[in-house]
């Protein structure tokens, strides 16, 4: 039998099971207990658990542990009740925003992911340096999404500098729409769909290509070492000049 004081000491120990057995028979339970055992059941990803617990939760306005409850449910793959915690919320801040958009990206749910984008934007919210290593993650994963929910989020990278997420965007919102290529841009990307799998054999082709004992010539050697110091972008070079002058512009 546990004493009506062991609920904390439980919680530190990991003890989720027995943690749980105390709430059932009505043990007092404070908010440290709480955020102990939020993260502990996202941790062992014990989605029964973590309902039980979060029945039981007495601090609906307590901003750090409701972020707690929604992070539990993410990691124990249930986006189902996530969504529900998130949209209880009065105000959300843009943590809670990256915390739900990197829950769907964390399942493999990227067209949900790029619909809260959207509401996000809606909402009128500033997008922050955060927001972009977010979205980077969500454009890894294959879905079937809106050209003007991709569109959006390109104008957005292109508007903040970061022109390695405006090209992804751009190359899948190509992939949807042929129509969507834009002529003034050199080069223009090719069509293809974007998946996790599709980078990992990317990065493994250019860490291929960086490896100058590939190359049989000294010229080809030196090539490669420009290749890695520096790759000029020519993309909005529109001067009718050849190859090597839009690289020295």
């Amino acid at each position: 039998m546990f004493k009506r004081n062991d609920l904390l000491s439980v919680c530190k120990e990991e003890k989720l099971m027995e943690a749980v057995v105390l709430l059932g028979q009505g043990e007092v339970v404070y908010a440290e207990c709480f955020g102990v055992l939020f993260g502990l059941c996202g941790k062992l990803k014990k989605l029964e658990e973590a309902k039980k617990v979060h029945d039981c939760f007495l601090w609906p306005g307590d901003v750090g542990l409701v972020h707690k409850v929604i992070d539990m449910y993410c990691k124990c793959g249930s986006m189902v009740d996530a969504h529900k915690v998130f949209d209880h919320m009065g105000e959300r801040n843009m943590d809670f925003w990256h915390l739900i958009i990197n829950g769907y990206a964390g399942n493999w749910f990227g067209d949900d992911g790029l619909k809260m984008f959207e509401q996000m934007r809606n909402n009128g919210l500033q997008l922050n340096e955060e927001t972009f290593d977010v979205w980077s993650r969500v454009l890894t994963l294959p879905f079937e999404s809106t050209t003007e929910i991709l569109e959006a989020v390109g104008n957005y990278a292109r508007n903040n500098g970061d022109i390695e997420l405006e090209d992804r965007a751009e190359e899948i919102l190509i992939s949807l729409d042929m129509s969507k290529v834009d002529p003034k841009k050199i080069p223009t990307p090719l069509p293809k769909k974007y998946t996790a799998i599709s980078m990992l054999e990317g990065k493994d082709k250019v860490n291929e290509f960086m490896n100058s004992t590939l190359y049989e010539d000294e010229e080809n050697i030196r090539a490669a070492n420009k290749e890695q110091i520096y790759v000029p972008n020519i993309r909005y070079i529109l001067h009718d000049i050849d190859q090597e002058a839009k690289e020295l512009a």
